[in-house]
């Protein structure tokens, strides 16, 4: 996840069931975030919708656009999709009629800048202050160490191998070849060297 991706709706109705497709598609709720009008108390103040867009991971800049829409009675729906998932994240957003956020589109963006976080605005990337227990695992969508020890083999989904004397074989559960200390010399009748 780089940019948060964002759609904004015309009624709460339709951004609760673009959210619930997500889920349904397998997005996580820690990944998502639904803001409505509701979701504050009568009146909102425009620096509580603006903190609310912003702890989405959406720069301050942007989210200051978008609290406008909030303000107006839109509803949005953020998403911080993990890598290779944000087409199928924007192809369900876009199915439930999103209206004009008033962001500008993509070619139209300059740098935006957030005073309080330079370095994060400068790569486009969400602040650390702003990321939760483990940003590093969050930005990657890597499972975090807490509780588990994670391999490569079990991220890829790999049989682990065992600390026997011969790992390989028995670690993918395969006999072993042989029970000599020089097979290959063996087989071919080859003295050793020494």
């Amino acid at each position: 996840m780089i940019h948060p991706i964002v759609r904004m709706y015309a009624t709460a109705q339709q951004a609760t069931e673009a959210l619930n497709k997500l889920m349904t598609w397998g997005f996580k709720e820690s990944e998502t975030t639904l803001i409505t009008p509701s979701s504050f108390a009568s009146p909102a103040s425009t620096d509580a919708v603006v903190a609310a867009i912003s702890a989405g991971h959406v720069l301050t800049y942007y989210a200051k656009i978008l609290a406008k829409g909030v303000s107006s009675g839109h509803s949005l729906v953020i998403v911080r999709a993990p890598f290779g998932t944000g087409g199928h994240a924007v192809e369900i957003l876009e199915r439930y009629a999103p209206v004009d956020s008033g962001l500008p589109k993509d070619n139209e963006l300059g740098l935006s800048w957030d005073d309080a976080a330079p370095f994060s605005s400068a790569l486009h990337l969400p602040a650390l202050s702003k990321a939760g227990a483990s940003p590093f695992s969050e930005f990657w969508s890597l499972p975090t160490g807490s509780g588990k020890s994670w391999t490569l083999s079990s991220l890829l989904g790999l049989p682990e191998l065992t600390s026997s004397g011969a790992p390989t074989t028995s670690g993918l559960g395969l006999p072993l070849l042989s029970h000599k200390a020089a097979p290959f010399s063996s087989l071919f009748g080859l003295p050793l060297l020494r």
